[in-house]
């Protein structure tokens, strides 16, 4: 999207078309940089009913891949906010 819309050359500008935050769109981009093993294993999670908030996802991208995954397989980390990705 970044560079093949017309108008958007960069976050900021892709930010001001959508509405949002240059840091939410950095935010929404770093998700979309995760290793597919993880992506798939977030698309499970989100198809069992289960979200990852902000919070929890900071938490399991600092983490090894193995551990990351073995922690969306068994359940949420504790969280102290309800922001979504």
């Amino acid at each position: 999207m970044i560079g093949s819309t017309p108008g958007v050359h960069n976050r900021a500008d892709l930010a001001v078309q959508l509405g949002v935050s240059r840091a939410r769109i950095t935010q929404a981009l770093r998700v979309l940089d995760a290793h597919p093993s993880l992506l798939a294993a977030l698309e499970r999670a989100e198809g069992q009913a289960r979200y990852v908030g902000v919070a929890e996802w900071r938490r399991l991208r600092i983490l090894p891949l193995s551990q990351a995954l073995a922690a969306l397989e068994t359940g949420p980390m504790p969280s102290h906010g309800t922001d979504r990705l």
